[in-house]
C-alpha cells in the first residue's frame, strides 16, 4: 500500500480578518464620520457593523434618512475591532481620551493617504455618503431601545 503524504502550506488570511485592514477602516470612520475625528466605541462598532454587508448599510441609511429604523437595530460588537483598536493605540494612529477615540496627527496622515489611494473603495463610498449625520446622541438613543425598562424598578 502506498503512503500519502501531506505538506502543510501557509493559508492566506482573508483581508477582513487582518488587523491592518480593520485599522484602515477605523481611521476612515474617524476621519469621515466623526466630528473632530473623535468617536465613541459604540459609534465605531456601529459603522464597522454597517460596513460588513449591504443589508447593514441599508439599515444605517434608513436611520440617517428617517431618524430611526423600521425595525429594532442591534449591531454586533466584534472582538476583532477591539483588537484592531489596541493595535491602533499602540501604533499611535489614534488615542483614547475621556472614553473616546481620536485620530492623532499620524493617524490623520494615514487616513488621508487611504483616501487618496484606490483602496477601501466600497467603504469610502458608503462612509462619504453617510458623512457626519450620525451623532453620538442618536447612537445613545438607539442603544436605549435595547434596554427594556423593568416596571418593578
Amino acid at each position: 500500500m502506498e503512503r500519502i503524504a501531506f505538506t502543510r502550506r501557509p493559508v492566506p488570511i482573508p483581508a477582513d480578518y487582518r488587523p491592518l485592514y480593520r485599522i484602515g477602516q477605523l481611521l476612515l470612520i474617524l476621519k469621515l464620520n466623526c466630528r473632530s475625528s473623535t468617536g465613541s466605541l459604540l459609534k465605531l462598532h456601529l459603522f464597522h457593523w454597517a460596513l460588513k454587508n449591504e443589508r447593514n448599510r441599508n439599515v444605517l441609511r434608513e436611520i440617517v434618512a428617517n431618524g430611526r429604523s423600521s425595525s429594532l437595530v442591534i449591531w454586533g460588537f466584534d472582538p476583532a475591532l477591539n483588537r484592531a483598536l489596541h493595535f491602533a493605540l499602540s501604533e499611535e494612529v489614534c488615542q483614547l481620551h475621556d472614553g473616546k477615540y481620536t485620530l492623532t496627527t499620524k493617524g490623520d496622515r494615514l487616513a488621508a493617504a487611504f483616501l487618496e489611494q484606490e483602496v477601501y473603495q466600497t467603504e469610502k463610498a458608503f462612509l462619504r455618503e453617510i458623512g457626519k449625520n450620525v451623532s453620538e446622541k442618536a447612537i445613545t438613543s438607539f442603544t436605549q431601545t435595547w434596554i427594556k425598562p423593568n416596571a418593578e424598578n
